[in-house]
């Protein structure tokens, strides 16, 4: 039996890489990936879709853009 497809919001299959992502935020690639990307309230909003990719819509509601 297949496995079932996860259900997103179509912002969210938006999907930016890591550089994106840190410049989105305007912080470096470097800090992104020690900091930012193992807070816990970055991993509770499952920004991180797949390994390397970042829905860009909730990079944005984590950053408090809107």
């Amino acid at each position: 039996m297949a496995k079932p497809v996860p259900e997103y919001d179509v912002n969210d299959k938006l999907l930016i890489k890591a550089d994106e992502a840190a410049g989105l935020l305007s912080v470096s690639r470097t800090y992104f990936d020690e900091k930012i990307r193992f807070e816990k309230s970055f991993k509770a909003m499952k920004v991180e879709r797949v390994n390397g990719r970042y829905s860009r819509n909730l990079l944005r509601k984590w950053a408090d853009w809107e």
